[in-house]
C-alpha cells in the first residue's frame, strides 16, 4: 500500500479495529505458505462467482485472480479502478456497485 493511501486508510473508523486483530496476520501468513491450491479440486462448482481486484493492487494479486479464474469455470473478473487492494474500505461506493451489477445481472 503506498504511503498516501496508508495515511487515507487510517483515518477511517474501522482503522482502530483492523490494529485489534493484528495478532492474526502471522497465523494468516503461515497458512498461506502451506496451503497449496489445487485447481482441479475447484472445477465442479458451478456457481456464478465475481473476482474483485482493484486496479491498482500488486501483481502477485493479480496473478492469484488469474488461477482462481482458471479453476471457476463460472467465474469473472471486475477491477475496480483506481483502487488498491482495500477497496471495500476505501470506496466502499464502487465496491457495493460492483457487487449489486453482478447480483442483479
Amino acid at each position: 500500500m503506498p504511503e498516501e493511501e496508508l495515511v487515507n486508510y487510517r483515518k477511517l473508523s474501522m482503522w482502530k479495529k483492523r490494529v485489534m486483530i493484528a495478532p492474526t496476520i502471522a497465523r494468516e501468513l503461515g497458512f498461506s505458505k502451506t496451503y497449496k491450491f489445487q485447481p482441479h479440486n475447484f472445477k465442479d462448482i458451478k456457481i456464478p462467482t465475481m473476482l474483485l481486484h482493484g486496479e491498482l493492487s500488486p501483481p502477485i494479486y493479480l496473478q492469484e485472480i488469474d488461477l482462481i479464474k482458471e479453476a471457476l469455470p463460472q467465474s469473472s473478473v471486475v477491477s475496480l479502478d483506481g483502487q488498491y487492494h482495500v477497496a471495500m474500505d476505501m470506496n466502499p461506493g464502487l465496491f457495493l456497485q460492483k457487487v449489486k451489477d453482478f447480483l442483479l445481472q
